[in-house]
């Protein structure tokens, strides 16, 4: 039953940024403007979050009895919801970069990613990826 919450929480979140990233100018795919990818991840995300409700709708239970959330996984939500808001704020004041790369270290720990080294050589590989796709590539301004 949370399964089904969720999966359609997410559906309502992702049609509420799709609506929103409309407002932004999308620009052409020669000359993408701010609003290129959160139109791009928008559509995205509606697509994926709809199939995802589709197969948690017609997935039974296998025990027959409603599936909850343990501790474990409660708290491991709070951790990623605590992380993202804090992530909203300290975009704006430090940048993509530094920002990009410390939320994504932290998601990573946070999923018990073992190590320190491995989590940081990923995030900022990922954080100058899309730096680099983005800022230099296509010209797009990052936060």
């Amino acid at each position: 039953m949370v399964e089904k919450w969720l999966s359609g929480g997410f559906l309502l979140v992702s049609l509420c940024y799709a609506y929103f990233a409309t407002d932004l100018n999308f620009g052409i795919l020669a000359k993408p403007k701010a609003g290129f990818m959160p139109n791009i991840v928008g559509t995205l995300a509606v697509i994926l979050c709809s199939i995802n409700l589709f197969v948690t709708l017609k997935k039974k239970s296998e025990s027959g009895k409603e599936d909850g959330i343990d501790s474990s996984t409660a708290f491991n939500i709070l951790l990623f919801l605590a992380g993202t808001a804090i992530y909203i704020f300290a975009l704006d004041k430090t940048g993509y970069f530094i920002a990009t790369t410390l939320y994504l270290f932290y998601l990573l720990k946070v999923t018990k990613t073992s190590g320190y080294l491995k989590p940081a050589i990923v995030s900022l590989s990922v954080v100058s990826a899309f730096y680099v796709c983005f800022e230099v590539l296509l010209g797009v301004v990052l936060p």
